[in-house]
């Protein structure tokens, strides 16, 4: 019988990596979509670049907190993985 060895450093590793690369997305559409409100209140002031601008970046701001969520679920998912191995482990031996 073949057996089945689950590397959990990986999936915590994973779980850690995930939350910063979350966090760092997070951080870039943070940043992306201030600059594009610069653009639309200092810069491209009407017509319809503006008007569709202005959409894009209230459509942009909708994904804030979406990516730290995403990234948190996976993260726990991840980590809950490991965890229900090891209960799994506990009964086998």
């Amino acid at each position: 019988m073949s057996e089945l060895v689950v590397n959990d450093d990986f999936y915590v590793d994973f779980a850690d990596e995930i939350t910063s690369v979350g966090n760092n997305l997070e951080s870039y559409l943070r940043r992306y979509t201030e600059i594009l409100e610069s653009i639309c209140e200092c810069a491209i002031k009407e017509g319809d670049v503006y008007k569709n601008l202005c959409a894009f970046v209230e459509y942009a701001n909708l994904l804030r907190g979406q990516i730290d969520t995403i990234a948190a679920l996976l993260a726990s998912v991840s980590k809950s993985f490991v965890e229900e191995i090891d209960v799994a482990d506990k009964e086998l031996y």
